[in-house]
């Protein structure tokens, strides 16, 4: 029942669609640019990015204050203050820093052989991002995508400053509902705080595989004719390159290896085993 009192008096469901629209309005917008970014500066090493990047760098030290007086006038006079795109387009710029240097962070382990193999296949850059490098770093990925969506859903500050109407906050202005200039009502309070917590333990649920488990490439081993294995008078030999079936199988039960590629062969036909 309190549940159902702190939802009412805090209009939660207005303020879900608003917090849910800035989210996504944020979050997709900042994790493309960074990992662009990031990949220019780290993959492609762009003229003048390590200058570029210890600039973002700089401005991860600049308190977060100091930029709430600049950033007013700036949308005031872009005639945006008082909506929606007041606190996106911000949160955006500002979560610039601290997203490339997450996503630089990934790119730099990334063993350059296999960009350069992707070249020499003929890849352009876009294409070894897209193909190569985008799926290695999904956990990066997701795991960025949670701390920005973290940041952005519990976001109070700028949301006060840059919006009038309380209906198009985040769901982080909730909670003043429940406070008055006399008093507190702590039941109400403690149970709005749990329905706004309730969205990031979710999304948290959904991306806690992507950010915990690590998908390995399987790999692809190579697929020889029996022509090329068997020599003149020999017994076909099984396209495993010589590799035994207990040395097969026990591949087969690798946690991070792939299936070997093979081919049914035929019935009654011996396997020649390497010693």
């Amino acid at each position: 029942m309190n549940f159902v009192d702190a939802w009412n008096v805090a209009n939660i469901t207005t303020l879900l669609k608003s917090s849910t629209l800035i989210v996504l309005g944020v979050v997709p917008v900042a994790v493309l640019i960074s990992t662009m970014a990031a990949y220019a500066i780290a993959v492609l090493e762009i003229p003048l990015g390590r200058i570029f990047y210890m600039v973002l760098l700089l401005t991860l030290t600049l308190p977060y204050e100091i930029v709430i007086v600049p950033l007013y006038e700036q949308v005031r006079e872009m005639g945006l203050l008082g909506t929606q795109w007041a606190l996106i387009l911000p949160l955006i710029g500002m979560n610039m820093p601290f997203a490339v240097f997450w996503m630089r962070a990934h790119f730099v382990n990334v063993p350059r052989e296999l960009s350069e193999a992707a070249g020499i296949d003929g890849a352009g850059p876009w294409r070894a991002l897209r193909h190569i490098h985008l799926p290695l770093a999904g956990p990066a990925i997701a795991s960025l995508s949670l701390l920005m969506f973290l940041s952005t859903w519990n976001q109070f500050l700028l949301a006060l400053v840059l919006i009038d109407d309380p209906n198009k906050r985040t769901m982080a202005g909730a909670l003043q509902a429940f406070t008055t200039k006399y008093a507190t009502d702590q039941v109400l309070l403690n149970a709005g705080a749990l329905l706004i917590m309730a969205p990031t333990i979710l999304v948290f649920l959904f991306l806690q595989r992507q950010v915990v488990y690590v998908d390995m490439p399987r790999p692809r081993w190579p697929v020889f004719p029996r022509s090329f294995l068997s020599a003149p008078g020999e017994l076909p030999v099984d396209n495993r390159c010589g590799i035994s079936d207990s040395v097969a199988e026990s591949h087969d039960r690798w946690p991070l290896g792939g299936r070997l590629a093979t081919n049914q062969r035929p019935a009654g036909q011996p396997v020649v085993r390497s010693h």
